[in-house]
């Protein structure tokens, strides 16, 4: 109840609460990205995070993603939350060595490639997802008034500007 809408791109999943929130109708797919140092040890493949630490925001929908990714490969992955980071965030501690590994979206991923050159964030972790915003389930107007607008914006090519320039 502290806010009425998450503005990131969320992974639409069976475990997401829809007794709390509603997804917004805008729903674009993305594959999630390894997040690491450039070094000639690269992680290539997801088995290859067998027995290593991930970590990601407190609250990330990329856990569950994790769960099943080392149930998958037969291995732990073992996952660090922090409780005051964004994906972001954690990216920029890659890049200086304070961790190891973390994990973003495709869109983070080709930002954070151009910003932080230390960094490598082309090893994919997930086939395609479906993501868009939360917004809080009382928040019936809002959500209508949203999916309204950025319906508009996406039929005259708005979204994809802004999306490009801020996104």
């Amino acid at each position: 109840g502290n806010c009425d809408i998450i503005a990131q791109d969320i992974p639409l999943t069976a475990v997401t609460d829809t007794t709390r929130y509603r997804f917004l109708d805008l729903v674009h797919p993305g594959r999630l990205f390894l997040v690491q140092r450039q070094s000639d040890n690269l992680v290539r493949q997801q088995i290859d995070l067998a027995g290593r630490t991930v970590t990601i925001p407190e609250a990330s929908p990329t856990r569950l993603f994790i769960s099943h990714l080392s149930e998958e490969i037969g291995d732990s992955i073992f996952v660090r939350t922090d409780p005051t980071y964004s994906s972001e965030q954690l990216a920029m501690m890659v890049a200086s060595g304070d961790i190891d590994y973390t994990i973003c979206n495709e869109r983070e991923a080709k930002v954070l490639a151009k910003l932080l050159p230390g960094i490598d964030c082309s090893t994919p972790l997930s086939f395609g997802l479906r993501q868009a915003w939360l917004v809080r389930r009382g928040s019936v107007a809002l959500c209508d008034s949203l999916n309204g607008w950025m319906d508009r914006l996406r039929q005259n090519g708005e979204l994809q500007r802004l999306y490009e320039r801020y996104y």
